[in-house]
């Protein structure tokens, strides 16, 4: 089946249809396509969804860039991991409160949005994301976990802005952040503290 097909298939399921654009933002809900015709970056935020992803979202097998705000998430579903070439996911503003281990076979997956949902502690699955360089878990409840973001070996950038995080592990950390963000939580460290590590950190 054609990606033009799959498209078909999923306006059948959503509340409005989606549209092709030359360049998808985060603003515009729609599809973009590469010059043989397949789908490459999907835009379905607020297409309630209700915890119930169409099957077609994850048959586009070109994806890079796929964006489910706004949809009642309280999951991902396993068939998250038939998407071996995205590389952008974008999942803020839904209900999650974990990642399966599945994620982890996003070998490509390089940035990951997952602010306003409801984590308390950071995925163990995050660990073992070998391209991710960036992750933003602002406006969660996180307190637990924080050491699991420091395995992931390519992690630079890392949002935690509004959290519960009452202290983070300076001490294990072991390669090069650009930006740490620890800015509105119940940390107790001076604002003029450094690691030699850390490029830029916001607490």
């Amino acid at each position: 089946m054609s990606d033009y097909q799959l498209i078909d298939k999923l306006n059948l399921k959503l509340r409005h249809p989606l549209k092709q654009h030359q360049k998808l933002t985060w603003f515009l809900r729609g599809y973009q396509l590469d010059e043989v015709g397949n789908v490459t970056h999907l835009n379905v935020f607020k297409s309630g969804f209700d915890n119930a992803i169409p099957e077609e979202v994850f048959q586009f097998k070109h994806l890079q860039q796929l964006d489910l705000r706004n949809n009642n998430l309280i999951e991902l579903p396993q068939e998250i991991n038939q998407l071996k070439g995205l590389n952008t996911l974008d999942i803020r503003h839904n209900q999650l409160k974990d990642l399966s281990i599945n994620l982890s076979k996003l070998l490509n997956l390089e940035k990951l949005y997952l602010a306003n949902n409801l984590f308390e502690c950071i995925p163990t699955v995050l660990a073992h994301l070998e391209a991710l360089w960036l992750i933003d878990f602002s406006e969660n409840q996180i307190h637990s976990g924080l050491e699991h973001l420091l395995k992931a070996e390519m992690l630079t950038n890392i949002y935690l802005k509004d959290n519960k995080i009452e202290s983070f592990p300076f001490e294990k950390i072991e390669g090069y952040i650009d930006e740490l963000v620890l800015s509105e939580n119940l940390i107790s460290v001076s604002s003029e503290f450094k690691h030699p590590l850390i490029n830029k950190l916001f607490l």
